[in-house]
């Protein structure tokens, strides 16, 4: 898969996220702490968006795929077909109720620490999965208290995706990026960012009771 370095420089983009599944810390080793395998994070391909969605959960043949609210879905995803919605009712979240199976990827709901590494991967306009490394900013609140920053580049189209710790723990959603141009406004504006660009992402540990119970309420029904 392409690992994709360079930032795209789109002024202030909101970048197609999700997130889904039940939000707890993972009991066994995740199989994508060694980084040589590829986490399957899928793609949301509509007709005017691009985006992507992380499987987390699966009750029997339903899969649950957590990715970004704001996103237009299409009825199929990652080849999957999508049979329900649910979308948070504050975040910026929904899970994608869709039949099928897939491998998951473990969550945990602890919080990176500042300068810890991590790993953005989604996929980009031009339909390839991007994996690009950085690490964990402080928090310190600039873009409201929902949101995290890392240094990990990521490009238009990757929202949805995933933000994995160095145990290969899926720890958060990618929301957005804010670029050198929204940047140059603030600054003028006389805001100054604490870095030049930032990537920013939603941590898994603000929904896990959200997602725990829809996975488990649809789950029964």
């Amino acid at each position: 898969m392409t690992r994709v370095i360079a930032i795209l420089m789109i002024g202030a983009l909101f970048l197609g996220i999700g997130i889904g599944g039940c939000t707890t810390t993972a009991a066994i080793p995740s199989p994508y702490a060694n980084h040589t395998i590829v986490p399957p994070v899928l793609h949301v391909d509509s007709e005017d968006q691009t985006g992507s969605a992380v499987p987390i959960a699966q009750n029997g043949d339903i899969l649950w795929l957590l990715t970004v609210r704001h996103l237009l879905f299409p009825q199929t995803v990652g080849g999957f077909q999508v049979l329900d919605v649910e979308r948070h009712p504050t975040l910026d979240l929904a899970l994608l109720k869709v039949k099928g199976t897939s491998p998951l990827i473990p969550m945990t709901d602890r919080i990176p620490r500042a300068g810890e590494r991590l790993r953005a991967i989604g996929w980009n306009i031009d339909k390839c999965l991007a994996m690009t490394d950085g690490r964990a900013r402080a928090h310190d609140g600039f873009l409201g208290p929902e949101f995290s920053c890392m240094t990990c580049p990521i490009l238009f189209g990757a929202s949805g995706g995933a933000v994995l710790n160095d145990d290969g723990e899926l720890v958060g959603i990618i929301k957005g990026l804010l670029s050198w141009k929204f940047h140059h406004e603030l600054s003028t504006a006389g805001t100054t960012l604490p870095v030049p660009w930032l990537s920013y992402y939603l941590p898994i540990g603000q929904a896990r009771d959200w997602i725990a119970h829809v996975t488990k309420e649809e789950g029964e029904g």
